[in-house]
């Protein structure tokens, strides 16, 4: 089979890449916990099997950023929508993933939103959050959101809140830099760690199963750091 420079260009595998790769990096993942391309891919199809993401399912995501985690999903044809507080990043995410429905909004206010989904789910936002009480909204207007499933992934892990640290601290120094210079850079700029055991809490409250899985990704540097809960409402 001959191949022109025009199929090259044209290529929407290819094109495609370039996109997903740009998604990526604008939504902060080139970091300690960086990923390339295909790494991403391998990675959201796992989550995705995780969480039971079938071609029928509305997704919405909390904190979709400029929508690197519903990209895969797109292509596939998926409706998939969210929300997200940077003005900056929603003008990506309804530039690159057209016809669907991305908000700039505050995770709390979600419950103003009228449509169900099949899935709701946050991938890496929840240890943004100020504090627990403003979580269990967020994740009670997920549950209200929901029809059937709720998946928050990337979830810190307050077991391994010490190792967190350390391991950061120890790759800055790596490149070059100092402790002091660290601790500077990163003041006010903290995350929320949570006991698994709070998310089951929740489900029990709201009347959920609950699974809560370990991140295990190989490539992924937070991964040993990171958990996934996984919930399903009660028939």
């Amino acid at each position: 089979m001959s191949t022109s420079w025009k199929d090259i260009w044209n290529e929407k595998d290819r094109i495609n890449k370039v996109i997903l790769d740009f998604l990526i990096k604008a939504d902060g993942f080139d970091g300690v916990g960086a990923f390339d391309v295909e790494d991403w891919i391998k990675y959201t199809k796992y989550l995705y099997n995780l969480i039971g993401i079938s071609s029928k399912d509305k997704v919405f995501e909390v904190g979709c950023g400029s929508g690197a985690f519903l990209f895969p999903l797109y292509l596939k044809g998926i409706d998939v929508s969210g929300i997200d507080y940077s003005n900056q990043l929603i003008d990506i995410a309804k530039k690159f993933l057209p016809e669907n429905s991305f908000s700039v909004d505050d995770a709390a206010d979600i419950s103003k939103l009228e449509k169900k989904y099949d899935i709701t789910l946050s991938h890496g936002v929840f240890f943004y959050f100020k504090n627990l009480e403003y979580a269990e909204k967020v994740f009670k207007n997920m549950v209200s959101l929901s029809k059937h499933k709720i998946a928050i992934l990337d979830v810190c892990d307050l077991d391994k809140f010490d190792k967190y640290h350390s391991k950061r601290i120890e790759k800055f120094i790596e490149e070059g830099f100092s402790r002091e210079e660290y601790e500077k850079k990163y003041k006010g700029l903290n995350h929320l760690f949570y006991d698994k055991n709070w998310f089951l809490d929740l489900a029990r409250k709201y009347n959920l199963k609950a699974n809560i899985v370990d991140q295990n990704f190989q490539n992924y540097g937070n991964s040993e750091l990171r958990f996934n809960v996984f919930l399903e409402k009660n028939c």
